[in-house]
Parts: structure tokens; sequence; C-alpha cells
């Protein structure tokens, strides 16, 4: 039996926040193939975001410059706290200083380097739901998406479909021209290209067949050229393909995406990162009270979404 005093609670603190901290370090993560990450020194950060994409254009001799209306957009997220806290009893943690205990605090640094792919998941199902609105007003996905802001009655796009599309051939190309097809403000095209096929664990195989097969059966998939011969998958690598175990509860729910760019779907606001922490002092109130060592982590920040024409949100 180890004895509980300073140097060994010291030696145990480091070995803990090294697990922690090699974990955080190496832990799979896959939110930042979807988001990208903003710093924030406040309470919330507002983002300015294009609604139409300004081109060069030739500039004649003796001719002015043509100014352009950036339409810039407006869109606030709020960070919000984030803990996981462990207590372990002062009588066990004294019986097995070192033992059995490690590994909590490698999962603990898994979990904490996985803090935003939660956020992230979770914005992602909800963005049909509901308050879960992006800078036109709407939620993010919507069939209804004003093409300009400032003409409430004009043109509109869609980038969810609720219901009877799911992952086939043919329903993935639709909603992939669908999105090549959008155009900005300024009514000229927006230039998306989709890169990324985003599926629960139960879609995985379907997604693999459209983005990755080379043949398909005739008359079976999308671009059968022949009737009794197998023809030749023309969706083969036409994105790529991330399954998020997170997405099992909607099992039918899939969602292509134009991630490439420099502005992805998706933003992962971080105030504060995760960091260890460990209260072993004697006169810690939950030490002294109730004999109980306690450890755990924090985080601020939050997950927000960017430009909807950039994401599309489909359910069989």
């Amino acid at each position: 039996m180890a004895q509980i005093v300073p140097a060994n609670l010291a030696a145990a603190f480091l070995e803990f926040n090294l697990r922690f901290n090699e974990a955080m370090s190496f832990a799979a993560i896959w939110w930042n193939k979807i988001a990208y990450e903003q710093p924030s020194s406040g309470e919330s950060i507002t983002y300015s975001l294009l609604d139409k994409i300004p081109r060069m254009r030739k500039w004649l001799a003796g001719q002015p410059r043509a100014v352009q209306n950036a339409s810039l957009r407006s869109y606030s997220l709020i960070n919000d706290d984030y803990e996981l806290t462990l207590e372990i009893d002062r009588n066990k943690f004294d019986d097995d200083l070192y033992g059995n205990f490690g590994q909590l605090f490698t999962q603990m640094g898994e979990q904490a380097a996985r803090w935003p792919d939660d956020m992230v998941a979770t914005i992602l199902q909800q963005g049909a739901i509901a308050g879960n609105t992006c800078y036109d007003g709407q939620t993010f996905f919507n069939a209804s998406h004003p093409v300009n802001i400032d003409n409430p009655t004009g043109t509109t796009y869609s980038n969810y479909s609720a219901s009877g599309m799911a992952l086939t051939a043919p329903n993935y190309n639709t909603v992939r021209a669908s999105m090549m097809g959008y155009n900005g403000a300024d009514g000229k095209p927006l230039g998306v290209i989709p890169t990324l096929l985003v599926v629960p664990p139960q879609l995985e195989q379907a997604g693999k067949q459209i983005l990755n097969t080379d043949w398909i059966a005739p008359g079976a998939g999308f671009g059968a050229i022949a009737a009794s011969a197998p023809s030749q998958n023309t969706l083969r690598g036409s994105a790529s393909l991330l399954m998020v175990p997170q997405l099992a509860n909607e099992p039918t729910a899939w969602y292509l995406l134009a991630a490439d760019n420099s502005l992805k779907p998706f933003v992962v606001q971080k105030r504060k990162n995760p960091v260890f922490q460990m209260f072993t002092a004697p006169t810690d109130p939950e030490v002294f009270k109730n004999r109980k060592y306690v450890f755990g982590t924090d985080g601020r920040g939050a997950a927000g979404y960017t430009a909807p024409f950039l994401a599309y949100r489909a359910l069989a």
C-alpha cells in the first residue's frame, strides 16, 4: 500500500496530467474536416459572411474601378462552458496509487479532444430544428433560403430534404447537382463543389458503393448505360466519405458538404482549451467532508454555422 503523502500526490498528478495531454494530442478527431477553428478572446464573436462572391473584372484604360457591395451578413456565436469531472475515494486511491486509475485520465484526455466533435455533431443534427438559425434568419438546413436577403420575395434555394431522399446514387447525384447550381445574391453561380459525404455508421456501406466502386449493376444505380452489362460508376471519386459514429441515432440522415474551401460549413470557436486539474489537498472541501479526490477538466467555446449553401442534409 502506498502512503498518501505530498510527494506521492505530486507524482500522481504528473503522471495523470501526462496521460491526459498525450491522449488529447493523439486522439482521432473528425470535426476539423468540416469546421474551421476560430480562437475567441471574449464572450462571443460576430462573424461577417458573404452571400455573393465578387469577381475580378476586366479593367479598361480610362475607366474607374467598379466598386461592389460586399453584401456582408452578420452571425453571432456565444461561448458556453463544458466540463468533465471524476471523483475517486481517498481510501481506494491510497490502496492503489498508480494502479488502475491511470487509464481513466487517458480516457478523460480523449474525451476532451473530442469535445469539438460532440459540439459539431450536435449542430449538424439540429440544423433543421427551430432556433438553430444562420445569417439569413432561417434554420441552417431549410428548403427556403432566400438567395438575396434584401429581396425577401425573391427566389429561394433548398439545402434540406426532410424525406424521400435515401442515400442512393441517383439521390446523391441530385443533391450534388443542386448544390453546384446555387447562385449568389448577384445572380451568378457561387461555384459550390461538394467534396465530402458525411454518413452515420448505418450508411457507410452505401456511401462506399457510391463513391468507391468502379462498376454498377445495370439499372441498379446512377449512370447505367447498358441493359444487360455492368456500367462504369461515373460518381466514383466525386467526394470523400466521412463516417461519424455520433450520428448513429439518425440512421437515414446523410450530409453532402463543400468542405475543401477556406470557409467550411461550420466553425468551432474556442475561448478556453481543456486543461487537467486535480484537487487532493486535505483542506479541499470534497476531501475534507466526503473523503473524495476530484479530478476534472473544463473548456469554453461553441460550434456554429457559416454559409448554408456549403451543406445539404437529406433523409430517407
